[in-house]
């Protein structure tokens, strides 16, 4: 009976989801040099690594670590490591761990840094592999490295990553606006929040429904936040429409202009499914 179960164990595929992914620059205004940059992110990512090798293993990155050394520790069903490619200007390292709350579930994360001429990328994958007799959703994680880096540093994608609304005010803006909409290189979805309608209400009502700072700070390395002030909102929709007069592509502003109940619902949604790791 044993080795029956432990067959169909065996048998049983695993369903590996992506979970979340990122990738942008390091900004360059606190480092400007770009050595000492990517020495400054390694260091982060490296005790971000080891507050949770700590954690759960009670034990300490080995010090040449810091120093670019490659290093691994498999105890437990956990797996730490990370590794230099000098040819590449490329560093890697990869954390593995089973599910705490689902049994036969395993989540990895594989981070990298990498330095193409003055600039440096940083990188970053979460997958989760699951035995498919388990009947449990996958809980989006977003890593804290991914937040630890925005904030040491400054990060870019189309837009900076820095945890703190787009507020347009010129039609200039718009020009922006819409250049970030269609930019092949963007990931992260933009949330777009608009004026509370101005008619006679017996309560209060504030500007927005959503506070913009706020909802900026929470969605850090999850979503852009965009403020569109009610006159340009007009002139917004406007163009929208002329472009879909002149058969403009389906990535028209128009087909991005998120009304705030949606961007309610959406963040009200990714905030309370998405899990934090330290």
């Amino acid at each position: 009976m044993q080795n029956t179960t432990e067959r169909q164990h065996r048998q049983s595929p695993r369903i590996v989801e992506c979970t979340y992914q990122i990738s942008y620059n390091l900004g360059a205004d606190k480092t400007p040099d770009p050595a000492a940059r990517f020495e400054s992110a390694r260091n982060l990512c490296l005790q971000w690594i080891g507050r949770r090798l700590k954690r759960e293993l009670g034990i300490r990155i080995p010090a040449p670590a810091f120093e670019g050394k490659a290093f691994e520790i498999d105890r437990h069903g956990q797996f730490y490591g990370a590794a230099p490619v000098e040819s590449l200007n490329l560093w890697t390292a990869r954390l593995e761990h089973d599910d705490s709350n689902v049994p036969t579930r395993t989540r990895s994360v594989d981070l990298a840094l990498r330095r193409v001429g003055p600039g440096v990328i940083f990188i970053l994958r979460c997958l989760c592999s699951t035995n498919s007799s388990v009947d449990a959703p996958a809980v989006p994680t977003l890593p804290r490295i991914v937040r630890d880096l925005a904030d040491g540093l400054g990060a870019r994608e189309v837009l900076a990553i820095d945890g703190k609304p787009w507020i347009l005010s010129t039609e200039s803006d718009l020009d922006g606006l819409q250049l970030a909409l269609e930019d092949s290189g963007r990931r992260l979805p933009l949330v777009m929040l608009t004026e509370v309608n101005e008619q006679p209400r017996g309560f209060g009502v504030s500007r927005f429904v959503l506070d913009p700072a706020g909802l900026a700070t929470d969605l850090l390395g999850l979503a852009y936040v965009c403020v569109m002030p009610r006159d340009l909102g007009f002139t917004w929709a406007a163009r929208s429409r002329e472009q879909v007069m002149l058969n403009a592509p389906a990535r028209a502003p128009f087909a991005h202009h998120l009304r705030t109940q949606f961007c309610r619902l959406r963040a009200e949604a990714v905030a309370s499914t998405v899990e934090f790791s330290m």
